[in-house]
């Protein structure tokens, strides 16, 4: 145990126990200037610092600026009955009083290992009391009146004693009595308040990472608070780097292994062979390297398809060539950059609906559908219609033309112009469609389209026109057409029984009738009936009283041959005829 005793109180107690043997190691003593030109690092040589009785008051024990950090880094201080220098205790000891004030008996009141072990309560006399103190000092001593006369403690690494007897300058070795009792307390306090412990070296833990500053040391026998006993720490003010830190890339040495982010750094990164240079690797671990950076040719991307072609890769645009150019795992998608539209067949007529709502798009064209150029269908429900399909005469766009019933419709009706609106048509003006339209009809039978009397369902009259388009002009059965009698005498009047009808009699045909001998000319209806017996007029009579040749007879009602003279006297017998019978 090294001891420091400053003063010259005549404290030869301490000196015998060292010469005597009772405690090991060396002591050392020291004027109050010299003491007071020492550091807090000169004190940590030292395993005990001993203030002794009666010391100069000019001493520098200030415990808040020297003696408390060589404590608290594992030091032992004992301040032996000094009454010149309680007030450099504060702020340890914040009440005291001095010389004077302290008197028999003297208690001890605690029983503390190692250090009041074998004493007694004999001793000479007490020159400190203490009545204000923190709380880890621990009374183990009361004077007369009841007063704390001696304090024990321990403080960071260290231990503290203050007492009010002044033990080193009573004690003599082998004495009876309070001299031999203090003598033996001497031994016991430098015992127990160095901990009889070897200093060590702690370095100052300034990040508290538990690794600590080599250039910045103490000694103790404990590491003082923000010391430790490990030195290996490179950056003793980031608590992140030590040499228990995972190294990470970010261009410090984490570890304190004197390398900067190296390969196996925690979060070195995965890199990847990107051969063909398109900025996308290879995922094959096999061409893989791990570092903090990439090296040259690799890259952070992992999802290249094809690293030995640049326009193979993720972001490279899919296009229908059989290739999974961008690396989706799909080859010809859909959304192929030049994927062809492709539309709706359903009807199956080989042309497709143009409208997109059913269309599809894809790199080939899917079953039931068909390319851009064939989705023409205007009816993709009715295969009967559509592009392909022959126009007839039913009211529907049969060949999506947009024309419903063309002329070019293959069952389109030949239709002719009816001018003058008879329903009959001429066959020189037709039209070709699927119904007339105005001013045109299905006939084709007029010979005159400019006389709405002349048509095939006119009536035939004699009027030297064909009314009935039949080819005949006045033929025999014109409405109008006349009787014609044959008249073989050529006297104007035909013969009754002889006739045919016509228009026109012609030659040898009469319109009057009535002719009773066809025969003969002096014979007809307008003849002169003549006493001839023949019925010259055709009256039915022969020789009537009407014959220009006939005879006037005189009745003769007595038979003598004789008449009467005058008509007027047989006005009602006379009888005028060709014979009188």
């Amino acid at each position: 145990i090294n001891t420091l005793m400053v003063g010259s109180g005549g404290e030869d107690t301490l000196v015998d126990a060292y010469s005597a043997g009772d405690l090991s190691g060396s002591i050392t003593e020291m004027g109050v200037d010299d003491f007071n030109s020492l550091t807090v690092s000169d004190l940590m040589s030292y395993d005990v610092v001993m203030v002794a009785w009666a010391t100069d008051f000019s001493l520098d024990v200030s415990w808040s600026t020297k003696i408390e950090p060589f404590v608290s880094a594992g030091g032992g201080f004992w301040f032996d009955g000094d009454p010149n220098n309680t007030a450099d205790l504060f702020p340890m000891v914040s009440g005291s009083t001095g010389e004077g004030t302290c008197s028999a008996p003297f208690t001890l009141t605690e029983t503390v290992p190692g250090l009041t072990d074998g004493i007694t309560n004999d001793y000479a006399n007490c020159h400190v009391t203490y009545t204000s103190y923190e709380s880890w000092l621990v009374p183990m001593m009361t004077e007369g009146s009841g007063a704390v006369s001696m304090l024990y403690g321990e403080y960071g690494g260290g231990r503290v004693i203050l007492s009010g007897p002044d033990h080193s300058h009573h004690g003599v070795k082998g004495a009876g009595g309070y001299q031999g009792n203090q003598y033996d307390f001497v031994v016991n306090i430098v015992n127990w308040v160095s901990d009889g412990c070897d200093d060590s070296t702690f370095y100052a833990d300034a990040d508290g990472d538990g690794y600590g500053d080599a250039s910045a040391t103490t000694m103790a026998c404990e590491a003082p608070a923000g010391y430790v006993a490990d030195s290996s720490d490179c950056d003793d003010a980031d608590s992140a780097v030590n040499p228990g830190a995972s190294e990470v890339c970010d261009g410090i040495d984490n570890n304190c292994d004197a390398v900067i982010d190296p390969d196996d750094s925690a979060d070195a990164l995965t890199w990847y062979d990107d051969y063909d240079g398109d900025g996308f690797g290879d995922p094959d671990l096999f061409y893989s390297t791990v570092a903090c950076a990439a090296p040259s040719g690799y890259v952070a991307d992992s999802s290249d398809c094809n690293d030995v072609d640049s326009s193979i890769n993720p972001d490279a645009i899919e296009v229908c060539d059989g290739v999974d150019n961008n690396c989706d795992g799909a080859v010809d998608p859909d959304d192929s950059a030049d994927a062809t539209t492709w539309y709706e067949d359903f009807d199956g007529d080989g042309y497709g609906d143009p409208d997109p709502i059913w269309s599809t798009v894809s790199c080939t064209m899917p079953s039931g559908y068909t390319s851009f150029a064939d989705a023409t269908d205007c009816n993709d429900v009715n295969a009967g219609i559509s592009p392909g399909a022959d126009e007839v005469c039913d009211g529907i766009d049969n060949n999506c033309d947009d024309v419903i019933d063309p002329p070019s419709s293959v069952d389109a009706a030949t239709f002719y112009a009816d001018a003058d609106g008879d329903t009959y048509g001429d066959a020189g003006i037709t039209e070709l469609a699927c119904a007339a339209s105005d001013g045109f009809v299905a006939d084709a039978t007029d010979c005159d389209d400019t006389e709405a009397a002349i048509n095939p369902g006119a009536a035939e009259v004699c009027d030297g026109i064909d009314n009935n388009c039949d080819g005949s002009v006045d033929p025999d059965d014109s409405v109008d057409a006349a009787t014609w009698y044959s008249d073989g005498d050529s006297d104007g009047y035909g013969d009754s029984l002889v006739t045919y009808v016509s228009c026109d009699g012609g030659d040898g045909w009469v319109a009057a009738s009535g002719d009773c001998d066809d025969a003969d000319a002096g014979i007809n209806p307008d003849a002169r009936e003549v006493c001839d017996d023949a019925d010259n007029d055709c009256d039915g009579t022969v020789d009537g009283p009407d014959s220009v040749d006939a005879l006037t007879f005189y009745p003769d009602n007595d038979g003598d041959g004789f008449g009467l003279e005058t008509v007027e006297e047989i006005c009602e017998d006379a009888v005028v005829d060709c014979d009188t019978g």
